[in-house]
C-alpha cells in the first residue's frame, strides 16, 4: 500500500483506464462483505483485472478499535468461463488458487503497547461467480477453501466467502 500513497490518484486512474482499454480486458473495482469479519459490516476493498478467461483478484478487509485489530488480505488467480446470461446480465464462473493472510492483535488495556499478535497465511482453491449488470456494474461471490497448517490430513480447513459489488471498465 506504500506505493499507492506515493502515486498520485490521477496517475493510478489513468493506468487503470489504459489497462481496461486493452483487448478483451476489464478492471473491476468494488466493495462488499467478507466472512473474515464474522458478520461485522466492515467495508472491503475489492479489485480484479480480467484478461480473456484469466482473472487476478485482490481484496482487503479490516477492523480496529483501541483494544484490537483484525486485517485480512487475499490474492488469487482464476480461470473463468462464460456461462451465458442470468437476469439479463452476463454470467461467468471460475476456479483458481488463492493465497490469504490474516493478522489479529489485541491488548488487555490501553497501556499495553505490545499486546498479542497472531498471523495466519494459507493457500487454497477458490471458486467465483459474477453477474454483469447494465454493462458497467457487477455482483459477485467468491469462496476460498484453504488448508490450515502443514497437516491437511487433519481436515482443518480455513474457508472465506466474499460477496462483492462494484463497477467495471
Amino acid at each position: 500500500m506504500i506505493v499507492l500513497k506515493k502515486m498520485p490518484m490521477k496517475l493510478l486512474a489513468s493506468f487503470l483506464i489504459l489497462i481496461s482499454l486493452s483487448a478483451h480486458s476489464e478492471v473491476l473495482l468494488g466493495t462488499g462483505l467478507h466472512s473474515e469479519t464474522q458478520g461485522r459490516l466492515s467495508p472491503m476493498l475489492y479489485g480484479a483485472y480480467e484478461y480473456e478467461n484469466n482473472a487476478i483478484v485482490f481484496n482487503s478487509v479490516g477492523v480496529a478499535s483501541k483494544y484490537h485489530y483484525h486485517s485480512a488480505y487475499q490474492l488469487g488467480y482464476f480461470l473463468n468461463e462464460d456461462w451465458g446470461t442470468f437476469l439479463e446480465g452476463k454470467l461467468s464462473a471460475g476456479v483458481g488458487v488463492v493465497i490469504f493472510h490474516r493478522e489479529f492483535g489485541y491488548r488487555d488495556d490501553t497501556d499495553d503497547e505490545d499486546g498479542t499478535v497472531s498471523y495466519d497465511t494459507n493457500v487454497g482453491g477458490g471458486v467465483r461467480v459474477r453477474v454483469d449488470i447494465l454493462d458497467h456494474f457487477f455482483i459477485g461471490v467468491e469462496g476460498t477453501f484453504g488448508v490450515a497448517g502443514l497437516y491437511p490430513i487433519l481436515l482443518s480447513f480455513q474457508n472465506t466467502q466474499v460477496m462483492t459489488f462494484g463497477v467495471m471498465f
